[in-house]
């Protein structure tokens, strides 16, 4: 290769850098300057919010079950497992 191709190659990619990195900053500089504005609105023009101190809860209690498993279901489901475990038990040593 000659060297004026790659002097102009890196003089041409040093240009596309130089604008890239004007473009990105521009774009933060918008980004930061639009989040101020509507941080600025948000501060002016207050929503209407409930007191904190409503008796409403934020989350949801955990559910209670309304009622037990009768030992049938359960002597079902640990029959169940016992033989899952037992088939992939078996599986896994060969």
């Amino acid at each position: 290769m000659k060297s004026e191709t790659v002097s102009t190659l890196l003089v041409e990619a040093a240009s596309l850098l130089a604008i890239g990195m004007v473009f990105v900053f521009l774009f933060l500089a918008l980004l930061i300057a639009a989040i101020n504005l509507i941080a600025a609105f948000c501060r002016k023009f207050p929503g209407n919010f409930p007191a904190e101190s409503s008796s409403v809860p934020l989350t949801k209690p955990l559910a209670t079950p309304s009622r037990k498993i009768d030992d049938t279901t359960l002597a079902v489901i640990g029959a169940a497992v016992h033989q899952y475990r037992k088939q992939h038990q078996s599986n896994v040593k060969d």
